[in-house]
């Protein structure tokens, strides 16, 4: 399994490296980076001495080094993130490569072979958006562990709030913010004069401005006053145990469409806190959905909005009636357990690789996907004792074409 240093795909397999039997696999965690912080020391200290694998940042060494350790599997967190781990995967490091959903979209690349995903997060149909084999193991994602919040919790006040505002969170990364989402948060502005929506600052200069500005166009296009984009508070990133209290103190979560949450949603919905979602076709918006439909009591008939008008008006019911949040709040924190602990998908993850290793060692290849305008003339030849003159080719042009080529199937 190789992992890279961003918080979403470390907690997302943290669970799995945790938990996943040693009986019948044995578990490497390649880690191409020498940072080393708590959730490193965690996942290193959940493998076998020798098995937590540090690779050389240098593409050349890194193949070597992970050949070199002769794989029957090599599973991505994440794949698209950032550009070591891109530029990896075009190599040919075990006989099966697959990538999961820390990037929760298709690699476009002919060296990886199966997407993993869930059946709690999209239908069969969904592999047209996909280069790979689309695998949907049953459960949702890893078995997450529950994390702890802060004590003493802190309450609204210590994040700028008053105890009469109504707080409608959005704590995601700006980029995720579409154009198509504007109108749901300056309909709530406009409807709800104690409004206040709070978005995570952006580290990236002028991000936050350039998404206040694009907000005032829309309400002046349409014809409201667009000083009520001012109640827009961008609050800083914390510490997660900080910010499960800061999700806490929330009246409703917003999850942003078409591109939605994941971790954010379920750490919303531990700490009891109503998340209104509308999801999108693509596993990017699916996540929060999937998480409602998992806490049954009819959450999914009270959260799961059929249009970006109906979301709205979701949403500022939840917001401005305390007596109908606090009866979904109480349903939510009833049935919340259910996000967490799953060692049921730990098992079908177990099986899922058994079963795609044994079909390779019984010389049955894999079907690689074809699409309309995608050239099939790929193969899944290769395994990881000649992986690295496999590597060697122009990784930019290859960018380049594979680019193109994934651009045509998600278009």
């Amino acid at each position: 399994m190789l992992i890279r240093s961003s918080s979403f795909s470390l907690g997302l397999c943290s669970g799995l490296i945790k938990y996943l039997p040693r009986d019948k696999i044995e578990l490497f965690v390649i880690f191409p980076t020498q940072t080393t912080d708590d959730t490193s020391r965690e996942i290193e200290a959940s493998v076998e001495p020798n098995h937590f694998i540090r690779v050389s940042l240098q593409l050349r060494v890194a193949r070597q080094q992970i050949a070199q350790l002769r794989l029957h599997a090599l599973l991505y967190a994440d794949i698209g993130m950032e550009s070591f781990t891109y530029y990896l995967a075009f190599s040919r490091l075990a006989p099966v490569q697959l990538v999961t959903h820390g990037h929760p979209c298709t690699t476009g690349l002919p060296t990886i072979d199966y997407f993993v995903s869930f059946e709690d997060y999209e239908p069969a149909e969904n592999q047209k958006y996909y280069t790979e084999r689309l695998l949907r193991i049953g459960g949702h994602s890893s078995r997450y562990i529950k994390p702890i919040p802060h004590t003493p919790a802190q309450n609204r006040t210590s994040w700028g709030f008053s105890v009469t505002d109504h707080i409608y969170m959005a704590p995601q990364s700006i980029f995720k913010f579409h154009p198509m989402f504007d109108p749901v948060l300056v309909n709530i502005l406009n409807r709800d004069p104690l409004a206040k929506i709070s978005i995570i600052d952006e580290r990236h200069e002028g991000w936050a401005a350039k998404l206040l500005s694009r907000l005032r166009e829309y309400a002046k296009a349409q014809k409201i006053d667009p000083a009520v984009i001012d109640r827009i508070v961008f609050v800083p990133r914390v510490p997660n145990a900080v910010f499960l209290n800061y999700l806490a103190e929330a009246d409703v979560l917003l999850d942003p469409h078409p591109f939605g949450g994941d971790t954010s949603t379920r750490e919303a919905l531990l700490m009891g806190t109503p998340v209104v979602t509308l999801p999108s076709p693509q596993l990017a918006g699916r996540y929060s959905a999937s998480f409602v439909r998992r806490l049954g009591a009819g959450l999914d008939s009270e959260l799961i909005a059929s249009d970006l008008n109906d979301y709205v008006e979701r949403a500022l019911k939840l917001g401005t009636d305390p007596e109908y949040r606090a009866k979904i709040r109480a349903k939510i924190t009833k049935n919340s357990h259910r996000l967490f602990d799953d060692q049921g998908v730990i098992t079908a993850w177990e099986q899922m690789f058994i079963d795609r290793v044994q079909q390779v060692m019984n010389g049955n290849p894999i079907q690689k996907v074809v699409h309309p305008n995608v050239s099939a003339d790929t193969t899944s030849d290769g395994a990881g004792a000649g992986a690295a003159g496999a590597g060697d080719s122009n990784p930019a042009s290859e960018k380049k074409k594979n680019n193109k080529k994934a651009e045509r199937v998600r278009n």
